[in-house]
């Protein structure tokens, strides 16, 4: 229990309330690592999922970016698919914040919800806290 009782009613769709009428910014898996951080930077955002298509595929965060670049600046040229991590777990519109805030943890820093009309949102630790604050 992390103390969510008192939101346990707050699901999915509730939590991208905010961010609904966005559309879900994504990367390609042809994507050079330059053109990721670049795009990063634009949206001021911190994770962002990779897809091939309508598919999720992959995913990478501003840690994981920030290590391996600090392993080896000439990575910046090569594909995102190179050193993408796993795809952020998909859920359910109806599940709640607790549930939700199981998937997002340490090693998973969102995760994708598709509304009743099929489009992609992403679900954060800042929309998580948004929710409980």
């Amino acid at each position: 229990d992390r103390g969510f009782l008192e939101n346990e009613s707050k699901n999915a769709l509730e939590l991208v309330e905010g961010h609904k009428d966005l559309s879900l910014i994504t990367v390609s898996k042809n994507d050079s690592i330059a053109e990721v951080i670049n795009k990063m930077k634009n949206y001021n955002i911190s994770q962002i999922p990779v897809v091939e298509g309508d598919d999720f595929i992959g995913s990478i965060d501003d840690q994981h970016l920030y290590s391996m670049l600090c392993d080896n600046n000439e990575l910046r040229n090569e594909k995102i698919s190179s050193i993408m991590q796993e795809p952020f777990p998909i859920v359910d519109a109806l599940t709640s914040i607790t549930e939700i805030s199981k998937k997002v943890n340490k090693e998973t820093s969102a995760v994708i919800v598709r509304d009743n009309d099929g489009k992609a949102h992403i679900i954060t630790k800042h929309d998580i806290i948004d929710a409980i604050a």
